[in-house]
């Protein structure tokens, strides 16, 4: 049973790590709108991608925390087996 109760609270730091690390969003206020009545359209080759689009898509998401879990909960589920037997 000691292994039990080691992989259980090893499992609740890990997930409550991966909480605490998550990264939040912070918003910043936009600029006031200038006095300029109408606005010069600017010619843009091709559109850049913002650097919020594409790090969000490198770190891992929920779906990364629900697979670990799901991974440590079945390997207490083989442990408590084998300590049957």
């Amino acid at each position: 049973m000691k292994i039990v109760r080691f992989t259980a609270v090893f499992i609740i730091l890990a997930l409550g790590a991966a909480a605490a690390s998550t990264p939040t969003a912070t918003l910043k206020p936009s600029p006031p709108p200038s006095s300029s009545s109408t606005p010069t359209p600017a010619a843009t080759a091709s559109p850049k991608p913002r650097e919020t689009e594409t790090k969000a898509a490198e770190e891992p998401g929920f779906e990364a925390v629900f697979g670990v879990a799901g991974l440590l909960a079945a390997a207490v589920a083989f442990l408590v087996r084998w300590e049957r037997r």
